[in-house]
């Protein structure tokens, strides 16, 4: 699945599922940015660099707030777990 089709599928998901307006358009926004900032397909990124993107990326070079860091991590979540059907191995 080429990123355009992620997010296009993830409109779709988020509109089955009843996402508020307001809801829908934050998600995909930041949506947009997790993939501009991998440049790759995100079933090829790893959990070590989602955890970079969060941690290093978030908050010590933007310094978003836990609660920010948090958003975008649930945004990620939904990526992975409801558009791709690829849930986040925690190991």
């Amino acid at each position: 699945m080429t990123n355009k089709q992620l997010i296009e599928k993830l409109k779709e998901d988020m509109e089955m599922r009843g996402f508020l307006h307001h809801t829908k358009d934050s998600y995909l926004r930041k949506a947009k940015e997790v993939v501009e900032y991998f440049k790759k397909p995100m079933k090829q990124v790893t959990t070590k660099e989602l955890r970079e993107f969060l941690i290093k990326h978030l908050r010590e070079e933007k310094k978003v707030s836990e609660r920010t860091s948090n958003y975008y991590n649930s945004v990620i979540r939904f990526i992975y777990d409801v558009v791709l059907d690829m849930p986040i191995n925690h190991k």
